[in-house]
């Protein structure tokens, strides 16, 4: 889960980018092809919740 506090977040989800504003929020499964980044010369603060990998737990 990604919520934008600040700034304009450029979200990759797979083949798509999506460009996220302040207020707006995304919510994916982890296991697709993901990353983020700043395509502006702007700072962007954004909240991110998350939860641990099981196939990088070390048994």
């Amino acid at each position: 889960f990604i919520f934008i506090l600040e700034g304009i977040l450029t979200l990759n989800l797979e083949k798509e980018k999506f460009n996220l504003y302040p207020g707006d929020s995304a919510h994916y499964n982890s296991e697709i092809s993901h990353n983020w980044s700043n395509e502006t010369n702007n700072i962007v603060k954004f909240l991110v919740t998350s939860t641990p990998n099981p196939f990088n737990e070390k048994k």
